[in-house]
């Protein structure tokens, strides 16, 4: 039960996020990294489920069919560090 709860969990923190992102206009870039980490998280869980003893023929065909690599693009991720990097150490909290 403990990987199905963390696909479910996964997928209801990606929902948020897209609302989140639409209500903000989030950058485009940084909702991909975003994803492309939350779909990183869901490797686990499905790997997980399919090793299980107790996991049906079908949960372990449905697990490999989800498994998906992240789409990288390289110059979206260079401009996404480039302008992490130009507000890097601008940040102080108040004492």
């Amino acid at each position: 039960m403990l990987p199905v709860g963390r696909l479910f969990m996964t997928v209801v923190y990606g929902h948020l996020i897209l609302e989140q992102a639409r209500l903000t206009g989030l950058n485009r870039g940084v909702l991909d990294q975003i994803f492309a980490l939350l779909i990183g998280d869901l490797v686990d869980p499905l790997t997980e489920l399919h090793g299980k003893p107790g996991s049906t023929d079908q949960q372990r065909k449905q697990a490999l069919a989800c498994l998906r690599t992240p789409a990288h693009d390289t110059a979206q991720t260079h401009d996404l560090w480039q302008g992490i990097e130009a507000i890097a150490g601008t940040y102080a909290m108040h004492p």
